[in-house]
């Protein structure tokens, strides 16, 4: 059993029946945990029904069942630029790992494709997000044949997970968070001892005004149509040269992807193009 604390009062979780000393409870609704404390539960209600509505309407759920297992291989998805990038994460992530069983933490695990990859190599997965839709969050859990732990938090705060994770995977998630570097430091502080982190589908700008552009015009046209954020926490919603300069400052260590060279070397020559990165750095024993 992972050891949780509540969100609201930060004593510990009763693990089966899912309230704590203060009587705060909790649901576990097809597989996957809902670890929210009521105001944050309120605001993630309305942003997760708008954004439910503009996924589907741009066709980026993927409603066939039989998809999931292979993720991110399915032959159907294998021309998208997506699943593409998700399968260069996947052969990062493999040569990281190592061949032992690890507890893993999936940060923004979305659809639970990696958690799943993961827990196929023997490992104890953690997956936690936002979003438990069927067809486009944790609540994917279903179509999978592997066991792991699905658990809808705020990911903004990890205190309700203890400090026991061998590796945690940022799973494209980092320039969703206001402060690349400081959720960064937040993470660390759940790492076991010699533990390490990976941070996947680092896209740095060099010159970010044509994109700080274009996602201003797209968080306008969002909020005209569906009336609310298009972001849940203030951010900016990319990765530009302050950020590189951060992250490489705290001790991570930036790789390109391999797939990606020439891509990378295109945004040399056109800086307004995104650089693709993944990131390393680890916590040392006592």
């Amino acid at each position: 059993m992972l050891p949780l604390t509540c969100p609201t009062c930060h004593q510990p979780l009763h693990q089966e029946q899912l309230f704590c000393p203060a009587g705060h409870t909790f649901t576990l609704t097809n597989g996957v945990l809902s670890l929210l404390d009521e105001p944050f539960a309120q605001r993630l209600h309305q942003f997760n029904h708008t954004l439910e509505q503009y996924r589907a309407a741009t066709g980026r759920r993927l409603l066939d069942p039989a998809l999931y297992e292979d993720l991110p291989f399915a032959a159907a998805l294998r021309s998208q630029f997506e699943w593409r990038l998700r399968r260069y994460d996947w052969a990062v992530v493999q040569k990281w790992m190592g061949t032992r069983p690890q507890r893993v933490l999936d940060i923004g695990a979305w659809n639970g494709w990696l958690s799943h990859r993961l827990a196929q190599m023997g490992h104890e997965v953690t997956a936690i997000d936002y979003f438990t839709d069927p067809y486009d969050g944790l609540g994917a859990k279903q179509f999978y044949s592997t066991t792991w732990r699905a658990i809808q938090m705020d990911l903004t705060d990890l205190s309700p997970l203890p400090p026991i994770f061998d590796h945690i995977i940022l799973n494209r998630c980092l320039p969703f968070f206001g402060d690349a570097a400081a959720y960064l430091a937040q993470a660390q502080t759940k790492l076991a001892p010699g533990g390490r982190i990976l941070l996947t589908g680092l896209a740095f700008y060099h010159d970010s005004s044509s994109k700080a552009q274009a996602v201003a015009a797209m968080t306008e046209q969002y909020r005209q149509q569906y009336g609310t954020e298009m972001f849940l926490n203030p951010t900016k919603g990319y990765l530009d040269r302050k950020d590189h300069r951060q992250l490489t400052a705290a001790g991570v260590r930036l790789t390109p992807y391999p797939q990606l060279f020439l891509t990378n070397l295109k945004a040399w020559l056109r800086p307004h193009y995104p650089r693709y990165f993944y990131g390393q750095i680890g916590r040392d024993k006592p």
